[in-house]
């Protein structure tokens, strides 16, 4: 078989290559958080508050501004978020959820 940059590969060759190596598409991804820790006292609320939950919030509309998150919000009656996510891979989307704060406490 001949591609377009002009190399002659077999057609067991061009699968392999193609299963090995998928192509890196941009994709939106619905992007769920829910769950987090219960408080034990207004103290603990509070502290977790102004560490974890304000600047997740932060940084979500750091990234809508960016464009990165396209739409979302809060589910009527659930303690979660939900938003959609524009990136660039699997890898990306990834990257960008673990670097939320709430990220290790959150059911994803």
């Amino acid at each position: 078989m001949k591609l377009r940059n002009g190399l002659i590969v077999s057609a067991t060759a061009l699968a392999v290559l193609m299963v090995l190596t998928p192509p890196a598409q941009a994709g939106q991804y619905l992007v769920s958080g829910s769950g987090g820790p219960g408080f034990k006292s207004p103290a603990e609320a509070l502290k977790l508050l102004q560490k974890m939950v304000i600047p997740t919030f932060v940084a979500l509309r750091k990234l809508k501004a960016e464009g990165k998150i396209l739409a979302g919000g809060l589910p009527v009656g659930a303690r979660a978020f939900v938003f959609i996510l524009d990136a660039s891979s699997n890898e990306e989307a990834g990257r960008i959820i673990r670097a939320l704060p709430l990220w290790p406490m959150l059911k994803w």
